[in-house]
Formats: C-alpha cells, structure tokens, sequence
C-alpha cells in the first residue's frame, strides 16, 4: 500500500518536472528571440550611426570651402574698393592740378607774359585732360582673375592622416594642393602593410586636404598617424 502511495507520488513529481521544463524551454526560445531582434535592431542602429557621421563630416567639409569662398570675395571685394578710391584720389588730385594751371595760364596772360610760357601751360593742361579722359570709368573694374595654380603631384611624398573626425567619417591629410592635391582624388588608408579604408578628398587647401571615408571600405577604426596612399 505504501509502495503504491509512493509511486502515485513521485509520477505525478515527474509530471510537474517535465511541464516545469517544457516552460522553461519555450521561455528560452522566446528569449533568445528577443535576444535576435535586439542585436540585429542594434546593427542597424550602428549603420544609421556611420552614415550620418559620413555626412555630417561631409557638410562640415562643404562649410568650410563656402567660408573659404566667402573669405576670398571679402578680400576682392577690399581690393576693387581701394583701386576705386585710388582711382577717384588720382582724378582728384589731376582735376584740381588743372584748375591751378588754368588760373596761372589766365594771370600770365593778364600779365602779358612770355607767349612761350603760356604755350608750355596750355600743354601741360592738355596732357593732363588726356590722362583724365583716360582714367577708367566709376564702374568698378572686375575683380582681378587668381592666378592659376600650379599643382605637381609628388607621388614620392609620404602623407598621413593628421586627424580623425567622429566613428572615422572623414580624415584629414598632409596632402594638399601644394603637393598636388587634388578633388576627389581617392587614396587608401593604412596601417603597415593592412589597407584600413578608401577615401576621397572633398576639400583641397594649401598644405592639407579633408577626405571622407568609404564606409563600405572600413575595416577598422583610423588613427592619427596612418598612411595616405594614391590609388592610382
């Protein structure tokens, strides 16, 4: 009688055992799937991250050449104003040269002067009118072209990367356009003999240039200090 009281016991203790793990393991599943779906939203979220590093990189490069442009039109702008006011100081200063010409040339004939005297002044008025005449217009003359550049690649010249902007988006180069740098020109960066990233410049100054980084060329994270080479 008490084996069987046992028995009934301990079957229905194996029951309970086996529903208690068939719970524990449909609650694992559903775990793991949760698991799943966080790290693949969490990849996507890292995606999302180094596309808008790359751009925000790329708009700061594209501020910079507008601020640029606008520092050079600054300067034309300065330029074209003193030449008009030199310009206007020279007219000025011809004019009133005239005038004091004309009222010597009336005194010295009030004076019955030399008839000579009066013709050298009478020529002098007249070469000056003939330089006024030649002076340009009021309108202010076209900003002067800049002079072209002269860009030598030296493809010899070790260059590297001096900085590193946010998640590697952009790096900027001791290459620039007195080197022979040159927009959108691509290069490979890397570290020893290991190529980390593609990138190509966006923005040529005088001694370094900025370049944005390929995301889908990203290997690993870029440091100050690697090596900029030409692809081609």
């Amino acid at each position: 009688m008490v084996l069987g009281v046992l028995y009934l016991q301990s079957g229905r203790t194996l029951q309970s055992l086996k529903s208690q793990l068939v719970t524990a393991a449909g609650r694992i599943a559903s775990l793991e799937a949760g698991m799943a779906a966080t790290e693949a939203s969490r990849k996507a979220l890292a995606a999302q991250l180094v596309e808008f590093d790359a751009n925000l990189g790329e708009a700061k490069s594209k501020l910079t050449v507008t601020e640029a442009r606008n520092v050079q039109l600054t300067r034309e702008i300065a330029q074209t104003k003193a030449q008009l006011q030199a310009r206007d100081r020279r007219e000025q200063d011809m004019g009133s040269e005239i005038a004091r010409l004309r009222e010597e040339v009336a005194a010295a004939r009030a004076a019955a002067a030399d008839p000579k005297a009066v013709a050298g002044y009478q020529e002098t008025i007249a070469r000056l009118e003939q330089q006024l005449a030649a002076l340009p217009a009021s309108t202010p003359p076209p900003p002067p072209a800049p002079a072209a550049a002269v860009l030598t690649t030296h493809r010899s010249r070790l260059a590297s990367v001096v900085s590193v902007g946010p998640s590697s988006a952009f790096v900027v180069i001791n290459y620039g356009a007195s080197h022979g740098a040159l927009p959108e020109q691509r290069l490979f960066i890397r570290r020893g003999t290991e190529t980390l990233a593609t990138v190509h410049i966006s923005d040529v100054r005088e001694n370094f240039s900025i370049a944005q980084v390929r995301p889908d060329t990203l290997q690993a994270a870029l440091h100050k200090g690697d090596s900029a080479v030409l692809t081609d």
